[in-house]
């Protein structure tokens, strides 16, 4: 489907306007019979998710050469009612995902919120006090040993010069 951008004042085509590809909108009825479908993660008006398991058969069934077009309609879903920019994309962004260091997952790939992070980071294992103040000697008496080895290299530096 093509949207052309129109001059509202004359009510015609704007000279040199660029012309866009816009995907269609998915119906209430559309969005419910997508959403029957075990293989969709999340479904709005604009965008369809898959699962991973989704992800998983379909690029399995492309490595066995069936066309973008045919897994869909295999897996459970209308090719029309997807349509052919969608239906490439959801080919494209799953051979993204198969060749990312994080793999298939579930829906789009979210960022991380800062206090996942902390959270994963906590529950990691915690060093003992036991191991801080072991660690913090052993800071101490390396410490202790450079200025020894300072001290040496300065004297060794002083000596030389008296010769």
């Amino acid at each position: 489907m093509f949207v052309y951008t129109l001059d509202a004042a004359r009510g015609r085509q704007n000279e040199g306007a660029e012309i866009t590809m816009k995907q269609k909108k998915f119906s209430l009825s559309e969005q419910e019979t997508l959403r029957a479908n075990p293989y969709s993660h999340k479904v709005t008006e604009s965008q369809l998710s898959f699962t991973k398991e989704f992800k998983e058969a379909f690029w399995r069934r492309y490595q066995e050469g069936m066309t973008s077009r045919e897994i869909i309609e295999e897996l459970g879903y209308d090719p029309a009612m997807l349509g052919d920019s969608r239906i490439s994309g959801i080919q494209t962004q799953i051979r993204k995902q198969v060749n990312s260091k994080d793999g298939l997952h579930s829906g789009k790939k979210r960022r991380r919120r800062k206090a996942e992070i902390m959270d994963e980071m906590m529950a990691k294992e915690q060093p003992s006090r036991a191991d801080i103040v072991r660690l913090q000697k052993e800071i101490d008496f390396m410490r202790q040993e450079i200025e020894i080895l300072k001290h040496m290299v300065s004297m060794s530096s002083s000596e030389e010069a008296k010769v």
